[in-house]
């Protein structure tokens, strides 16, 4: 194995996503349960592709605000 994991889908957690738009997490699991977010269950974990998310931001679908620190 050369460790290259291209191809490999990258999920995030409503969570993860919440933290992501500056929102709260319930609203996230609200959007995924109107099946707005495209997600999947793997065990006991709902996942959300981030190609779902960056196609959700890119459309403007959401009012993402997005944390930008200053460096």
């Amino acid at each position: 194995m050369n460790g290259n994991n291209i191809g490999i889908p990258k999920f995030l957690t409503p969570r993860q996503i919440a933290q992501r738009w500056c929102w709260h997490t319930e609203s996230v699991r609200r959007m995924i349960r109107r099946r707005e977010i495209l997600s999947i269950v793997i065990g006991r974990r709902r996942l959300v592709p981030v190609v779902e998310i960056e196609r959700i931001e890119a459309d403007g679908t959401v009012n993402a605000r997005r944390l930008v620190i200053n460096q």
